[in-house]
């Protein structure tokens, strides 16, 4: 089931966006440097769209004909675009800190592969001695008994799986409502089907923002 704005939470947004507009035209006004006066001007371009989108999502008035904008399409129709299960949207993401030397990744795998656990999306990177392995299985309870066996140390927490246009802007465009929303993303990477995991400090709320956009919609 896809999540969408109220039409309060959808006001909020609004605000926030224009208020944001306004003040890049201050801004604009104000900058006697070309090179950040461009850098202006594409996130105005960008807010505009946005605004625009979420305008165009408003809701129906009563009585009036709303079959032509049914059918609109979203920006550019993408294959594999639309609506993810609901068992998709807020999975379970594990972490894993690991040494940072041959074979402690190759034996993360084995543990899970021999565990039948299939990594449905993965990221990792070494710091100070340690490599730190983030990732979301097909199946959190097979996934945990098997760290535990193996005396693998893990934390879990809920993320946020969405599929986004594949185009120029995309990331720029998530990123810039959630942070107008007051949502920090701490991590982001693909699953390998291509969709986009988001690890924030608001789940619900980066739900609530991910459904009421054009660009994403949520699992």
């Amino acid at each position: 089931m896809t999540v969408r704005f109220s039409g309060e939470e959808r006001d909020i947004v609004l605000r926030t966006l224009k208020a944001r507009l306004d003040a890049l035209h201050a801004e604009m006004t104000q900058t006697d440097s070309p090179e950040y006066n461009i850098q202006l001007k594409h996130e105005e371009e960008r807010i505009g769209a946005l605004i625009e989108r979420l305008d165009s999502d408003s809701p129906e008035s009563p009585g009036e004909d709303h079959s032509q904008r049914r059918a609109k399409p979203n920006r550019k129709a993408t294959s594999g675009a639309g609506p993810l299960s609901h068992d998709e949207t807020n999975t379970t993401e594990f972490t894993v800190l690991l040494e940072d030397k041959p074979g402690t990744l190759a034996r993360l795998g084995i543990v899970l592969g021999d565990a039948m656990v299939n990594i449905e999306a993965i990221h990792g990177a070494s710091r100070e001695k340690s490599s730190i392995v983030q990732f979301v299985p097909n199946d959190q309870r097979r996934t945990a008994r098997a760290l535990e066996r193996a005396g693998i140390a893990h934390s879990t927490r809920a993320v946020l799986i969405v599929r986004a246009l594949d185009e120029p802007g995309t990331l720029g465009d998530v990123a810039l409502v959630m942070s107008q929303a007051g949502i920090n993303i701490d991590s982001v990477y693909l699953t390998t089907r291509g969709h986009v995991v988001l690890g924030v400090d608001d789940l619900v709320g980066a739900t609530q923002v991910a459904g009421g956009m054009a660009v994403i919609t949520p699992e």
